[in-house]
């Protein structure tokens, strides 16, 4: 909760229903225009209590006015208080702008001020909030911040991340985002998390390039690896003539690993040994 106090001079804060406007006013004798008028009391029947808010054309009684809206101070000097726990005192004070007040209680003159209503931001900022282009620092709260123009700095703002790539986002602490690389990449690479079918990729590029993988072309020797293959073979393993028929074995002498027909037939004779 929190008190205001308006002087002579002074603008009015918009206040909320916690708080209280206290309006400085003075009141002097009507046949002595220079001597405060004191005593004077909250009186419902002699005394007249009148507002014009900015936008109204014409006076309007002071809402719900009685006691508690009355203190005297002294030398002809007065509280009259807005309060805004009251809706009907606080709904005084919710337009910017002018406010004129007229208060005259018997055997005095009346007391006509005009005061500013100010919003409770621009009273703790001051009057040039309006020059202001730029904050540096951080902001506890913006008051008038809307959701329309909120929503439309909001899109400005994806607006630009729609732009970036969805993976890799960025290099660095995000590039374990990145799930293949094509082409080739420059530079050294601290680790790899994993090979995927690398190995296996070498292992078969060797197992290809390998004898083995030529001894199922020996037989017609089409390729100079399929030529080394049955050379091995015939040097390593035993050959087999049965008929006409000219066995090869591997080295371990039960895989075949071609067979040749004869002319003529050997049948009977050995095989070189």
């Amino acid at each position: 909760m929190a008190d205001y106090y308006s002087g002579p001079y002074d603008a009015l804060v918009q206040i909320t229903s916690a708080d209280t406007m206290y309006l400085r006013l003075y009141l002097c004798l009507d046949t002595d225009p220079t001597t405060g008028a004191t005593g004077i009391v909250y009186n419902a029947a002699g005394m007249t209590v009148a507002y014009c808010k900015p936008g109204e054309t014409g006076f309007t009684a002071f809402p719900s006015f009685g006691t508690a809206n009355w203190t005297e101070l002294g030398y002809g000097w007065y509280h009259l208080a807005i309060r805004g726990g009251t809706p009907a005192e606080l709904a005084l004070l919710d337009t910017a702008g002018p406010f004129l007040l007229y208060v005259k209680a018997p055997a005095t003159k009346a007391c006509k001020p005009c005061r500013t209503i100010i919003s409770a931001r621009r009273a703790q900022l001051g009057d040039n909030m309006s020059a202001v282009a730029s904050v540096t620092g951080a902001v506890g709260s913006v008051t008038g911040l809307t959701p329309a123009n909120l929503d439309a700095k909001v899109s400005d703002v994806k607006a630009k991340t729609d732009l970036i790539p969805a993976s890799p986002a960025a290099v660095g602490s995000n590039m374990g985002t990145v799930t293949g690389v094509s082409g080739n990449v420059t530079g050294s690479v601290g680790s790899v998390a994993s090979y995927g079918t690398l190995v296996a990729d070498i292992a078969a590029a060797i197992a290809d390039h390998s004898l083995v993988a030529y001894e199922s072309d020996a037989e017609s020797a089409t390729t100079l690896g399929g030529m080394i293959a049955l050379m091995r073979a015939m040097v390593a393993g035993k050959l087999d003539i049965d008929g006409t028929t000219l066995t090869i074995y591997e080295a371990d002498n039960s895989t075949v690993i071609a067979t040749y027909t004869l002319t003529p037939d050997y049948t009977g004779r050995s095989a070189p040994s």
